[in-house]
């Protein structure tokens, strides 16, 4: 599956979100030809949007409720949408490594420390934006213009993730797209998220919140990060069970597995093995999603696995034909841990 999206998607997009009582233009939808722009969080910001026909209708049923999707753009469809950011090597921070609110002042990870990801022969930089409990709908947001900023001068992608709680559609789309101001390379979608307690709405706005940030995002990629398949099959069977995994992979550009075989390895000691659970992280996910859509496979975590294991973990991903392997987290990572990804798939 490769999505095909028009120059004029997005603009689209936002132009629907507009006319239904949004009360400005987007600051990268500049080939409207209007000369007003705002940011990309102030643009969408309308609850009276909602739910229309699925590009592929998703098969989950469930009560009603007022989302916030976009129509799909009608154009003739275009070049098809990039997955640079998401190939090659990348490495995971979030906002307790790297934001000064949410360290107190004392972030482990400084803009200066992408240059030594480069040096290692890291392609992407995967940066948490924002705090789902804060109001910001970007942490920090001059210190992370300067990871931004360091990740490109170093020739590096960048890609923000967010984990979206599902309790406020629009408040969760906002946050996704939000990033796209700082001039991010992708996007990633962190769904696995337990607050919202009814699990079919859940599924329903998980599946809506991917395809309205595909619709709106235009050339940007769109990652959905999810759980490894048999995370939620036997180590926390009750965190999201029946999750959509043929309709959020039908909405997302790529599919992003958390592949951690550390996570569970305490209570569940099957777990602890690097290439095992790689590979059945992958070969469940194709199952699930099937044979066209892209994976990127996220390992770790680096504090807690040796070298070898690391390395294990590449090679597996690689043989099993994903786009790209990163590892989780920088803050955690040691000598030589890296070594394995300078030559990471493509």
């Amino acid at each position: 599956m490769v999505r095909h999206v028009p120059r004029s998607a997005r603009a689209a997009a936002v132009a629907v979100l507009i006319v239904a009582g949004c009360g400005g233009t987007d600051a990268r939808s500049a080939d409207t030809g209007s000369a007003e722009t705002t940011s990309v969080v102030d643009a969408i910001s309308t609850t009276s949007v909602t739910s229309t026909t699925s590009k592929e209708p998703p098969a989950v049923a469930g009560p009603s409720a007022t989302t916030t999707s976009v129509p799909p753009p009608t154009d003739p469809p275009g070049e098809a949408v990039s997955l640079a950011a998401f190939e090659g090597s990348g490495v995971w921070i979030d906002v307790f490594e790297w934001s000064p609110t949410a360290t107190d002042g004392k972030p482990r990870v400084t803009p200066d420390q992408v240059d030594d990801m480069s040096a290692a022969g890291m392609t992407t930089l995967y940066i948490q934006s924002a705090q789902t409990s804060r109001d910001e709908p970007v942490s920090d947001p001059d210190r992370f213009t300067e990871f931004v900023e360091r990740a490109h001068a170093n020739n590096m992608s960048v890609v923000s993730w967010y984990l979206p709680n599902h309790t406020d559609p629009l408040k969760d789309l906002r946050r996704v797209l939000a990033p796209l101001d700082f001039d991010v390379d992708g996007i990633g979608i962190d769904l696995e998220s337990k607050n919202l307690a009814d699990r079919t709405l859940r599924n329903q706005r998980a599946i809506e919140l991917v395809r309205n940030a595909s619709d709106l995002a235009e050339d940007i990629p769109i990652g959905a990060v999810v759980f490894a398949p048999q995370a939620l099959d036997r180590y926390e069977p009750n965190t999201w069970p029946n999750f959509p995994w043929a309709e959020v992979a039908a909405e997302a550009d790529v599919m992003v597995p958390m592949a951690y075989w550390t996570i569970y390895r305490d209570e569940f000691p099957d777990s602890a093995d690097p290439v095992a659970y790689t590979n059945e992280t992958l070969m469940l996910l194709r199952d699930r999603v099937g044979p066209d859509v892209p994976i990127h496979s996220a390992g770790g975590l680096l504090q807690d696995s040796g070298t070898d294991e690391v390395t294990a973990a590449v090679e597996a991903a690689e043989q099993a034909g994903v786009i790209g392997v990163s590892m989780y987290s920088w803050s955690g990572v040691k000598p030589g841990q890296l070594v394995s990804m300078q030559e990471a798939t493509p």
